[in-house]
């Protein structure tokens, strides 16, 4: 999985709030793992994982792929991926 060790990685954008916070949560009472767990399995600090989950940045893509991999959860239809930096983009 290449995408994980890249050090700008593409973001998963949900169409409303809440739906981030609602499949990390479901994906973290599945795999029944505490935050410290989850940000392992995610490849990222505590802090980065407790933001995901807080809505403060968007999931990063290949994380959430291997979230929804290892809890057997079907990945969200309705997302838009959008490249590193898309924000600054003209």
């Amino acid at each position: 999985m290449a995408e994980m060790n890249s050090k700008y990685q593409k973001r998963v954008m949900f169409e409303s709030k809440g739906i981030q916070r609602n499949l990390l949560t479901a994906i973290q009472k599945q795999l029944k793992a505490r935050n410290k767990k989850m940000a392992t399995l995610a490849g990222v600090g505590v802090r980065s994982w407790t933001d995901w989950k807080r809505e403060k940045n968007s999931v990063t893509l290949p994380a959430l792929k291997k979230l929804c991999r290892i809890s057997h959860t079907s990945f969200p239809e309705k997302v838009e991926i959008k490249d590193p930096f898309w924000y600054t983009l003209l």
